[in-house]
C-alpha cells in the first residue's frame, strides 16, 4: 500500500509539472510592446506628483519623442499619472501641450459653474446678505466637504480626453501599458491603479488631500499618491521594465524663512511626507536608469498658468540628459524597430449613442435626472451638447458630482450617468451679517440664518426657512415645488412675519416714525425661463399694525388687512451680485391691492428695478433705474415707497425718504485695486438723481424737482459679503461718510 501511495505521489508530481510548463508563465505589462525587439531591454517611464510642475513631464516626452526613443510602460502619480495616463492612451505630447497650455485653469479649478449659466432657481440664494458659501447640516451637527474643490469640471475635461479609450478593458490594453499611483486615505497604503475608468483613476492619483475631494474606487477613499509613493520606480519594475527614465518635479523643501503661515507648514509637512518615499525609490536606481529633476525654479504647485514654461523648462532638462538617454538608446541596439508614432490613440470618431442610463445616489427621480440628455440620444456623441446637460444638473448645485463614462451594451454605445448628492447634504445653513452706518448717528444692523433643504421628492421638491434679527426681525417659511421633468413649471406656498421701521422726514428733521409688523401668507405659480428669467402670479395675503413711536401722540396706532394679487417678472443674467462685471438684473412687479379680497384699500403698484453692468479690463461701469409707481395714490404706510442712503440719493440717511411714487436713476464705476486672488477690492464712485413724489403729475427729473447726489467708495468682496467705506453727497446740504456691509447691485 505505502509503495502505491509513492508511485501515486510520483506520478501526480510529474503531472503537475508537465501541467506547468504547457502553461506559459504570464507576460509582464512591459513585454507587449517590447515582443517586438526580442532581446532588447524594456524601458518604463517614471513621472512623479508635483502639481503644476508636472506639466515640465510634457517637455520630456517631446525630447524622448525626437529621440525615438520606446517607452514599453508608465507609471505616474498626480500630474505624472495626468501626463502618463493621456501619453498612454494615444495622445501625441503636442496634444497634450495644446490641452495644458489653452486650459482655463482658473474656470476648470472652480467647480461652480458661472453665475449666467447657473440653474436661475440657485441664483435668487444671492438675493439676501447671507454668505454664499453653503455648510451642511444633519442629526446636530454641522458637516463640510472633504476637499475644498470637488472636481467636477476637471473630471469632464479629463473624461473628454480620455474618450477614445473607454472601453478598454485594462490598463494593459492601452497603447502604452500604465500605471496610477493613489493613497488609501483609510490605510495611507499605495494603491496601484491598473483598470477601470482612466480617467476616474488619473483624478484619484492627483487628489491632494484637502484641496481636491477625495474619490471613491470600489469602496476604498483615494487620494493623491505623493505622501506613500510619489515618483513610483518600483511600480515601473513589477510591470517588467528593466531600464526606467525618472523624471522628478516634486517641490523642494522651504527654508525656515519662506514657513511664515498654516498653509505653509501643511505644505512643508507635504514635502517632508513625499521626500521620504522619493528618496527611497531613488536609491533603487541603477547605472543604465536615466534620472530627470528639470529646474523649475519659482513654479509652484498651483501655477497651472505657467504650464508653457514649465514645458520648456521640461524640454530644456532631457534635452541636457541627451548623453544619457542616447547610452540608453544604444544599449537597445541603436532604435527600437516600431516607431512612437505606430503607439497613437484608436480612432476618435464619436459613437452614436443609442441610450442613456443613469447611477443614481439621489431621491431625486431618474426621469428628472435623464431629462437634460435626451437629445443627446440618436446621434454621434457632440461634447459641447454632453458638456451642457451635465451643467444643467449640477448647476442645481446639490450634486457633488456628475459625471459620465460611455458603456456598450447589446453591440451598442450609450452613457452611463453618475449622479452623486452632496456628501455635506442635502441640508444646508448659511449665515450674515448686515450693517449700515453714518456719520448721522444713524445705524442699523441685522443678523440672519438660513437653512436650506433639497432634494425632498423626486421632482427636486425643496423648503427653505429664515430667521432675522435686529432692525428688521423676520421669520420665513418657503416650499418651493418643480413639476414635470424638465421642472419648468412651479407652484410654491410662503409664510412670513417681518418687522421694520418706516419713518417720514421734513428736511432733516424725523417727524414720524412707524413700527410695522406684517405676517401672513402667499400663493404663487410660475415657469422659468431657462437660466436667465421666471414669471410667476400669485395671491399675497397679511395682516399687521403700524405702532407709532416718534410723533404727534394724537396719531392713533392702526391696524391692517392687505389682501393682493401680483405678477413678477423677473431678470438676471449678470455674473457677480457683489461686484458685477457683465450681465443685467431686475424685476418688474404689478400688485393689485383688493377689497374683494379682504383688504383695507384698493390700489394698484408697478415696481420695475433694473440694471447692469459691462467692464473693460479692471474696470466696470454700471447703471440702474428704480421706477415705483402708485396708480391711485393711496397706498398707506406699509405699502409706501423709501429710498436714501449709500448709493441711493448718498448723503441722505437710509430710507429717509418715502413717498407714493420713485423714480431714481444711478450710475458710476468701480476698479479692481490690488491682486489679492481671494479678497477683491475695488475703488469706485457712483452718481445718482431722482427724488420721491405723492402725486404721478409731480413725477419729473426737472431740476426743480428731483436731487442731485454722488458717492465715493472702497469696496472689499469679503467672505461675509461686499463691505464699503464711503462718502456722500447729495443737494441741500447732505452730506455722509458710511460704512456699509451687504449688497448694493
Amino acid at each position: 500500500m505505502k509503495s502505491l501511495n509513492r508511485s501515486c505521489g510520483v506520478l501526480a508530481a510529474l503531472g503537475l509539472s508537465l501541467l506547468w510548463i504547457a502553461i506559459p508563465a504570464q507576460a509582464a505589462p512591459c513585454d507587449r510592446l517590447a515582443a517586438k525587439d526580442p532581446g532588447r531591454p524594456k524601458v518604463g517611464l517614471v513621472l512623479g506628483g508635483g502639481g503644476a510642475r508636472g506639466a515640465a513631464h510634457v517637455g520630456v516626452l517631446k525630447v524622448l519623442e525626437r529621440m525615438q526613443i520606446p517607452i514599453d510602460c508608465i507609471a505616474g502619480n498626480s500630474m505624472g499619472a495626468i501626463v502618463g495616463g493621456l501619453y498612454a492612451s494615444g495622445l501625441s505630447p503636442e496634444e497634450i501641450e495644446r490641452e495644458m497650455v489653452g486650459m482655463d485653469w482658473d474656470d476648470v479649478l472652480d467647480d461652480k459653474p458661472p453665475r449666467p449659466e447657473q440653474q436661475f432657481r440657485r441664483k435668487r440664494d444671492d438675493d439676501n446678505y447671507l454668505v454664499k458659501k453653503y455648510v451642511g447640516y444633519e442629526k446636530g451637527k454641522l458637516e463640510l466637504p472633504l476637499g475644498y474643490i470637488q472636481g467636477q469640471k476637471f473630471d469632464l475635461e479629463l473624461a473628454r480626453l480620455t474618450q477614445h479609450v473607454a472601453g478598454v478593458p485594462t490598463f494593459d490594453e492601452l497603447p502604452i501599458p500604465f500605471r496610477a499611483v493613489a493613497t488609501d486615505i483609510e490605510t495611507g497604503e499605495a494603491l496601484i491603479l491598473d483598470s477601470g475608468n482612466l480617467a476616474r483613476s488619473i483624478r484619484a492619483s492627483m487628489a491632494v488631500p484637502g484641496a481636491f475631494d477625495a474619490v471613491e474606487i470600489e469602496g476604498r477613499l483615494l487620494v493623491d499618491g505623493l505622501v506613500s509613493n510619489n515618483v513610483p520606480i518600483d511600480v515601473a519594475r513589477a510591470m517588467g521594465a528593466d531600464i526606467v527614465i525618472v523624471v522628478d518635479v516634486g517641490t523642494p523643501m522651504m527654508k525656515r524663512e519662506e514657513i511664515n503661515s498654516v498653509l505653509k507648514v501643511i505644505g512643508q509637512i507635504s514635502n517632508i511626507l513625499s521626500a521620504r518615499n522619493v528618496e527611497e525609490q531613488l536609491r533603487t536606481l541603477g547605472k543604465t536608469d536615466v534620472y530627470i529633476k528639470p529646474d523649475l525654479g519659482d513654479i509652484t504647485t498651483s501655477d497651472f498658468k505657467r504650464a508653457a514654461d514649465a514645458i520648456a523648462i521640461g524640454e530644456k532638462a532631457a534635452t541636457a540628459s541627451q548623453g544619457q538617454l542616447a547610452g540608453l538608446l544604444a544599449d537597445l541596439g541603436g532604435k527600437a524597430t516600431d516607431s512612437v508614432t505606430a503607439r497613437r490613440a484608436p480612432s476618435r470618431t464619436p459613437p452614436e449613442i443609442a441610450f442613456v442610463r443613469v447611477n443614481a445616489e439621489t431621491t431625486i427621480g431618474e426621469n428628472v435626472l435623464l431629462h437634460p440628455f435626451q437629445p443627446l440620444i440618436g446621434k454621434p456623441l457632440d461634447d459641447g451638447e454632453l458638456k451642457q446637460a451635465i451643467e444643467e444638473l449640477y448647476g442645481w448645485n446639490i450634486f457633488e458630482s456628475v459625471r459620465y463614462e460611455l458603456v456598450q451594451e447589446g453591440g451598442k454605445r450609450g452613457l452611463l450617468v453618475h449622479v452623486k448628492e452632496k456628501s455635506w447634504g442635502p441640508n444646508y445653513i448659511q449665515l450674515g451679517v448686515a450693517l449700515a452706518s453714518d456719520l448721522n448717528g444713524d445705524s442699523s444692523w441685522d443678523i440672519g440664518a438660513s437653512m436650506l433643504k433639497t432634494a425632498l421628492n423626486r421632482y427636486a421638491g425643496e423648503a427653505r426657512f429664515a430667521a432675522q434679527v435686529g432692525e428688521s426681525p423676520l421669520a420665513f417659511a418657503e416650499f418651493y415645488q418643480p413639476l414635470g421633468a424638465a421642472l419648468r413649471f412651479f407652484i410654491s406656498p410662503q409664510v412670513f412675519y417681518n418687522a421694520q421701521s418706516i419713518s417720514r422726514f421734513e428736511g432733516d428733521d424725523e417727524v414720524e416714525e412707524f413700527r410695522v409688523h406684517r405676517y401672513g401668507g402667499a400663493l404663487s405659480v410660475g415657469r422659468t425661463l431657462g437660466h436667465w428669467g421666471e414669471v410667476r402670479v400669485g395671491l399675497r395675503r397679511y395682516a399687521g399694525e403700524a405702532d407709532l413711536r416718534i410723533g404727534d401722540p394724537a396719531v392713533a396706532d392702526e391696524d391692517f388687512d392687505s389682501a393682493e394679487a401680483y405678477a413678477r417678472l423677473t431678470y438676471d443674467t449678470v455674473d457677480n451680485r457683489n461686484f458685477p462685471h457683465s450681465g443685467a438684473i431686475g424685476t418688474i412687479d404689478w400688485i393689485e391691492s383688493l377689497k374683494d379680497l379682504g383688504a383695507d384699500d384698493n390700489f394698484s403698484q408697478l415696481l420695475v428695478n433694473a440694471g447692469g453692468a459691462r467692464s473693460w479690463g479692471k474696470t466696470s461701469v454700471f447703471g440702474a433705474v428704480q421706477f415705483e409707481y402708485t396708480a391711485d395714490e393711496v397706498a398707506p404706510i406699509q405699502n409706501r415707497f423709501r429710498i436714501g442712503g449709500f448709493t441711493r440719493l448718498s448723503g441722505f440717511v437710509q430710507q429717509q425718504l418715502s413717498g407714493q411714487q420713485v423714480l431714481l436713476l444711478r450710475g458710476g464705476f468701480y476698479r479692481r485695486i490690488g491682486n489679492i486672488e481671494w479678497l477683491p477690492a475695488y475703488v469706485g464712485m457712483s452718481m445718482e438723481y431722482g427724488n420721491v413724489y405723492e402725486e404721478r403729475d409731480d413725477i419729473s427729473l426737472a431740476t426743480d424737482n428731483a436731487l442731485l447726489a454722488a458717492s465715493i467708495f472702497l469696496g472689499v468682496d469679503t467672505v461675509v459679503g461686499p463691505v464699503y467705506l464711503g462718502y456722500g453727497h447729495a443737494e441741500q446740504g447732505h452730506d455722509s461718510v458710511y460704512l456699509f456691509l451687504g449688497r448694493l447691485f
